[in-house]
């Protein structure tokens, strides 16, 4: 018996294949657009270092009662553009948070807060603020800190209301056994008029704060940050 050939139908094996090419084609299209839109999208990274002894502090007339008195001192905060076109900013907000269970859990305003950006040259950042592909600003963001009634007392006794450096402030408050914050601190002298400040890592009580950016797109970007974290 003879055995019968059986052949391909080309018919199928056509189709087959157009399909195929369908597929990725498909598929070539959805990761053009995903690149395409991966490169439209705005990527920002904020950094932000309360420690850069930057600008001098600003007492304030803000007076909240039992929550304490407000000053105003230099954080440095650095926004770099990461993504791959120019984006705007036409917003900054500054926020106190609260961290629970490693969640943020609620935002607090008060009156002085938000002492404002500024530049190096000690201008006053006005928006929109325009940031190019790879592009970073270092600027200077004043945050209002809510002290206990006799540091701030401390301070305006000893600065009569003239700016002032976050270095002498610590030196003075720590003369009085304080920090900014009002927490129990030992200062430390040396020759030369160095010194040290030591606050038992127990008793290290800071707010954090939440600064956040808006860009002309909608988009929003934050970051956190505290004097002891």
């Amino acid at each position: 018996m003879k055995s019968k050939e059986i052949k391909p139908s080309t018919d199928k094996f056509a189709r087959l294949i157009s399909v195929l090419s369908l597929v990725v084609a498909a598929f070539a299209v959805s990761l053009s657009l995903w690149q395409y839109l991966q490169g439209q999208s705005e990527k920002v990274s904020i950094d932000i270092n309360p420690h850069i002894n930057r600008g001098t502090m600003k007492l304030t007339d803000h007076d909240l009662g039992d929550l304490g008195k407000v000053i105003q001192v230099p954080w440095q905060m650095i926004i770099s553009n990461t993504g791959s076109r120019m984006l705007s900013v036409v917003k900054y907000s500054l926020f106190r948070v609260r961290l629970t269970t490693e969640a943020f859990e609620g935002e607090s305003f008060y009156t002085g807060i938000n002492g404002g950006l500024f530049k190096p040259n000690g201008e006053q950042v006005t928006f929109p603020l325009i940031l190019d592909a790879g592009e970073s600003q270092l600027l200077t963001a004043y945050v209002g800190i809510l002290t206990d009634p006799e540091a701030f007392d401390i301070l305006k006794k000893n600065f009569n209301d003239q700016a002032f450096k976050m270095l002498d402030a610590v030196r003075v408050l720590g003369r009085a056994k304080k920090d900014i914050y009002g927490n129990k601190a030992t200062l430390y002298e040396f020759e030369g008029g160095s010194f040290m400040l030591d606050v038992d890592p127990d008793n290290q009580k800071a707010p954090l704060f939440m600064f956040e950016i808006s860009t002309g797109r909608g988009n929003q970007f934050g970051a956190v940050s505290s004097d002891y974290q």
